[in-house]
């Protein structure tokens, strides 16, 4: 700037206005301070080297790997990150899902854990709060349903047909909180019975009644039932650190996935890459992801231990928990029942493990227990027993609907050198490949096989022309040319001698020829290039 006069023009106060119309408004409300102040001194307005100074120590201090902000928040670990994000998309999705906004409800940026909403304190949530499990069932319901509750696991956001997490009642095992257990219910009341009751209680139109009652009514037999077994989990290298979880055997998914939360509690190593995957919701998505190797499997009553095939990590397993199949499932059929107590109950574990057809011995049917053509079928694997069964007619399915399908390539990783060769080849010249035509190999042809060596010992080539030329009669030229110099030699003697001295060597030398008188025509079969 100091040696280019027109950019003094940058240390004018309207031109510093225009560049903090780019930069970001912390950034400008730091500036205007700094420039206040300069001002209320008595000083000039800033220079541009001033801002510039300004605006490099600012990015330095945004970019401190230590105390800056973004280094601050990244350090949070995994499981924090992830159950301020739930909690997040909790509170977001309540004004897509519920018909009437909550207004009692206080917002949470997701970082603070929730407080129990009955009696407001921290270090426990609503469904173990014991002030809460001492009122009445009727008295809790209604709470449950004035506060837009899930009656599965008693948080907002969502209803229980949409309920992920549903919570396992301590006393009858149920899919239902153990505060909401209701000791007179009869399994025959079935779905009317819970709908009638919900009518008393919520005193609304038969409309919202109806959707209300979805949330809270669903049998303890889940109606649609998938190949989702449990599973002991554990590393070949630390075969005594095991966890159970639920593993879903997807014959339509050519990769296998763990739960990234199971991962972390097994402490198996990880290596980051990234995946592209094609799924219904498109084709080549690249995500980040980490690959486990040595991760095994064995049944939930087997000492069998299956290797699987290096893995993915995934915030979760998408699943339904409605969908496992569990011994009631398959006391329900009359040509299941022999298989009834192989199959275990409903376990208060998650989701964790998605197993594709690149592992087939978890995939390999061992035996199959069939029915009639609209009835369920048992299929025992390696890993145990599994129901596949469809919803019964008279039954609501709900509107949640899971597909597996998933391909899996994973990108192979950016190695320093691919860098390094990238940013070089910005600067390489580009290679000239010139394309070499007919005539060009037609010519190399003819100097190839033309040049030779006279007597001389001078070489001889051929002139390369495209058609062989009818030389003109020069005489009058050469006439022309033989009265200039007579002219010249009649003025400058020097020049005449030494004009003879050259022709007499050229002529000594064999440079030139005697043109015959039968015709100028043979003039072409006499031109030679001599070197």
């Amino acid at each position: 700037m100091p040696h280019v006069k027109g950019l003094e023009v940058l240390n004018d106060c309207e031109e510093n206005q225009k560049l903090m119309l780019k930069v970001p408004d912390w950034l400008a409300a730091s500036w205007n301070r700094k420039v206040t102040v300069a001002l209320i001194d008595g000083d000039d307005f800033p220079t541009f080297k001033e801002f510039a100074d300004f605006v490099s120590v600012e990015a330095e201090i945004a970019c401190n790997p230590v105390t800056s902000l973004h280094a601050l928040h990244s350090s949070y670990s995994f499981k924090e990150r992830k159950d301020a994000r739930e909690f997040k998309g909790t509170k977001a999705n309540v004004f897509s899902i519920q018909t009437a906004s909550n207004n009692n409800s206080s917002p949470s940026n997701g970082k603070a854990k929730p407080r129990c909403m009955w009696c407001k304190r921290d270090d426990h949530q609503l469904p173990k709060c014991l002030h809460f499990r001492e009122q009445s069932l009727t008295d809790k319901r209604t709470y449950v349903k004035e506060n837009n509750l899930c009656y599965g696991c008693l948080k907002p956001g969502h209803n229980a047909k949409e309920c992920r997490h549903r919570q396992i009642c301590d006393t009858c095992k149920g899919r239902h909180p153990t505060c909401l257990h209701d000791e007179n219910y009869k399994a025959s009341m079935g779905r009317e019975g819970h709908l009638s009751l919900i009518k008393k209680l919520s005193n609304a139109p038969e409309e919202s009644t109806a959707a209300t009652a979805l949330n809270v009514t669903r049998g303890d037999q889940s109606c649609i039932t998938s190949m989702i077994v449990p599973v002991w989990v554990s590393v070949a290298t630390d075969p005594d650190k095991e966890q159970l979880i639920y593993a879903l055997l997807d014959t339509q998914s050519d990769s296998t996935f763990i739960d990234k939360e199971t991962s972390y509690k097994l402490q198996v190593d990880t290596i980051p890459v990234k995946l592209k995957l094609t799924t219904m919701l498109g084709e080549n998505i690249i995500v980040q992801s980490e690959r486990v190797l040595g991760l095994r499997v064995r049944g939930y009553n087997s000492c069998v231990h299956i290797d699987l095939p290096p893995a993915y990590t995934k915030d979760c397993i998408p699943g339904n928990r409605e969908h496992i199949p569990t011994h009631n499932t398959a006391r329900s059929w009359p040509h299941l029942r022999a298989i009834a107590e192989k199959v275990p109950p409903l376990l208060s574990c998650e989701i964790g493990l998605l197993i594709g057809y690149n592992c087939p011995r978890a995939l390999t049917p061992r035996q199959v227990l069939t029915g009639k053509d609209s009835e369920p079928y048992a299929i025992c694997t390696d890993l145990g027993w599994s129901v596949v069964s469809s919803a019964v007619p008279s039954m609501d399915r709900g509107d949640v609907g899971l597909c597996h399908k998933v391909m899996v390539k994973e990108l192979p990783p950016v190695t320093p050198m691919d860098v390094v060769g990238a940013l070089e080849s910005d600067f390489k010249d580009v290679k000239d490949h010139k394309v070499v035509s007919q005539e060009d190999l037609l010519f190399l042809d003819i100097l190839n096989g033309s040049i030779k060596k006279n007597e001389q010992g001078h070489y001889e080539m051929p002139l390369p022309f495209r058609q062989r030329p009818r030389l003109p009669d020069n005489r009058k030229l050469a006439e022309k040319r033989l009265d200039h110099l007579r002219g010249k030699f009649s003025k400058e003697e020097k020049y005449k001698a030494d004009y003879t001295t050259y022709i007499n060597e050229i002529i000594e030398r064999g440079d030139v020829e005697q043109v015959l008188e039968k015709g100028t025509s043979d003039l072409e079969d006499y031109q030679k290039v001599k070197e």
